[in-house]
């Protein structure tokens, strides 16, 4: 239900301030046979609000412009003129704060983000260092292993202590120090890493080690038959066999598969 708006405008009995807001709506609404809750349900006002405004309660509103937004819309559903109450309304409960956008000294204080220490830029580079090697590791693995499973791993066969073939020729390098001599029944096999790479060893049929061995790092293994190897990188491992230096066994990134066995 909408009511026409009235003719009549509220009487006022001097300047703004002196009407009686809450008694004009409320003798309207009461004279059109309206309801608190009927306003309401038109209005979507809530009823304590509508009842504050017919009781002149303007001070109870969260802020100024709540209590003359109501009102507006309050006098224009009724068919009233809506400005002379709202600037009664701004009358009694005045413009309201203003927002505060600056501190009280006209500046904005500001506060510099302390530095991270030196400990925690330690252990972020630490760990970054950390990740790319980590990564690097895998990526040089995965080549060496992809071209391991792609050339296939055939059955060992028995050679002497030197392998056979045309073999790449060994690159000048430090000589190894020498290792325990193997007994005269046995094979002993120096790996010596100067990069990263994977291998397979195989000992008397039985596999003894599959795994990364480092730039650096240096491993032997002896077996009494046979001992079999696979180098991932054979440009970065330098081999060994009983005291003799073979040297790098292939380029870098090449697989080399070797088979050697006691002297005899």
């Amino acid at each position: 239900m909408t009511p026409r708006r009235s003719a009549q405008g509220p009487v006022s009995g001097g300047g703004t301030g002196s009407v009686r807001v809450g008694e004009v709506l409320r003798t309207r609404r009461e004279a059109l046979g309206l309801s608190v809750e009927q306003v309401h349900a038109q209005l979507r006002i809530p009823t304590r609000w509508l009842r504050a405004i017919e009781e002149e309660q303007f001070e109870g509103f969260d802020s100024p412009q709540y209590a003359k937004g109501f009102v507006r819309s309050y006098a224009e559903f009724l068919g009233l003129e809506a400005e002379p109450l709202v600037q009664a309304v701004a009358a009694r409960v005045g413009p309201g704060p203003k927002p505060q956008l600056v501190a009280p000294s006209g500046e904005v204080p500001i506060r510099p983000v302390a530095p991270p220490s030196r400990l925690r830029r330690v252990l972020a580079w630490a760990v970054l260092a950390a990740a790319a090697g980590l990564l690097w590791l895998g990526y040089v693995g995965y080549r060496q292993l992809r071209a391991f499973y792609a050339t296939g791993e055939p059955a060992p066969a028995a050679s002497p202590l030197v392998p056979t073939g045309d073999q790449p020729q060994a690159l000048p390098s430090p000589a190894l120090p020498p290792p325990a001599m193997a007994s005269e029944t046995a094979v002993r096999v120096v790996l010596a890493a100067e990069d990263v790479s994977w291998l397979r060893v195989v000992a008397d049929g039985r596999r003894v080690f599959e795994g990364f061995i480092r730039a650096g790092e240096r491993r032997e293994w002896e077996a009494s038959e046979s001992l079999h190897v696979i180098i991932g990188n054979a440009g970065g491992v330098r081999v060994q066999v009983n005291g003799k230096d073979l040297g790098l066994l292939g380029a870098p990134g090449e697989v080399v598969r070797r088979t050697f066995t006691p002297p005899r």
